[in-house]
């Protein structure tokens, strides 16, 4: 089969560890991805079932060798307002549905619903995923606003790459770093209280923190990381681990580290699967609705507000953090889910066509 892929291409450890999930799990399939910055491309260049699509989607739906598409991320289904939803369907729903006029197949992989600012948007995206083949969520929220619809949950599909648990805990202390554009004077707080939490561990233990920047496209998370370094006290005692490979050196800098203030959800999921102890520090729903999944006992903090808790209390807290008790390989069984019931669509169709 030739099947066009859709991903979140901005240099993301989530989206760039599921597209190669993706790639790795249909070795027989060839799989065009549809993205016209080819230096996006560099975390999946050693696959050799990859080819490259360089047009839009519009141009890509009316291209006749596709079988199907699959649209694979996160927060993919993100409605905020009623001129988003119309502009997203002329962009994007059009284009996809042409798949499944012309016996295609439709499917979204792996993702989570909203937020939604829209009062609208749940009834939206119900209506888009009506004319999906099929729908794979990573949280029981995702699905109860699915009301069905050829949808399926299961873990996140990073919880597949079934990581081995950290025997000896490291002794630097971890930070996920996060960039908002929209929220830039919070970012500013933070990246100050981020600092001086830094700054406090380097005065207690005389060990090292490690600044992780999980995207280092267009959200920038290395711009924040770089603001937390230039804000220490301390910044001869920090480093820098920024994802721009194929996922190896944000977990190798992992397993170095004996706590983990986690931001984003994927470095989350990582500690979770390593046995790290973590502080959760959810800046969208998405985090909250899996550790609510896991019934993750924690605490865990909003981000919108997290300069205004006191840094050395914070840190007493992460340090003093349990390393979480999850049966890991049921969730890695649970997780491969996603990718079997693709599986088992791909062959359904291949047999009605006779491929």
């Amino acid at each position: 089969m030739k099947i066009l892929l859709l991903a979140y291409y901005d240099r993301n450890f989530g989206d760039d560890c599921m597209v190669r999930l993706f790639l790795r799990s249909f070795p027989e399939h060839e799989v065009y991805l549809c993205c016209r910055d080819e230096t996006l491309l560099l975390p999946y260049a050693d696959l050799p079932n990859l080819r490259v699509f360089r047009g839009g989607l519009k141009a890509a739906s009316k291209d006749k060798r596709f079988d199907g598409v699959v649209y694979i991320g996160g927060s993919i289904f993100i409605i905020h307002s009623f001129r988003h939803a119309f502009i997203r369907m002329l962009t994007q729903d059009i284009p996809l549905w042409r798949f499944r006029r012309r016996d295609g197949l439709l499917v979204y992989l792996g993702c989570n619903m909203g937020p939604f600012r829209w009062k609208h948007g749940k009834r939206f995206v119900r209506l888009e995923l009506k004319r999906a083949s099929l729908t794979t969520v990573r949280d029981r929220f995702s699905l109860a606003v699915a009301e069905g619809r050829r949808c399926r949950y299961h873990a996140d599909l990073l919880f597949s790459l079934n990581l081995n648990r950290v025997e000896r805990l490291g002794t630097a202390l971890g930070i996920t770093c996060y960039n908002s554009i929209q929220y830039t004077a919070v970012c500013e707080k933070n990246a100050a209280f981020l600092a001086r939490m830094a700054d406090r561990y380097i005065e207690t233990t005389g060990n090292e923190v490690i600044l992780f920047a999980f995207d280092t496209g267009k959200e920038n998370d290395l711009f924040a990381a770089h603001l937390v370094l230039s804000l220490m006290k301390k910044p001869e005692k920090a480093r820098i681990a920024a994802h721009l490979d194929n996922g190896e050196t944000i977990l190798s800098a992992m397993g170095q580290c004996r706590a983990l203030v986690c931001v984003r959800l994927h470095a989350a999921v990582a500690a979770l699967q390593m046995g790290l102890p973590l502080l959760p520090v959810a800046y969208s729903d998405k985090l909250i609705n899996l550790l609510e999944d896991l019934s993750f006992p924690g605490k865990r903090y909003d981000w919108g507000t997290l300069y205004e808790q006191s840094a050395p209390a914070l840190l007493e807290e992460v340090l003093a953090a349990p390393r979480p008790q999850i049966d890991t390989q049921a969730l890695a069984q649970d997780a491969c889910g996603h990718l079997s019931d693709v599986k088992a669509l791909f062959s359904q169709w291949e047999a009605k066509h006779k491929r």
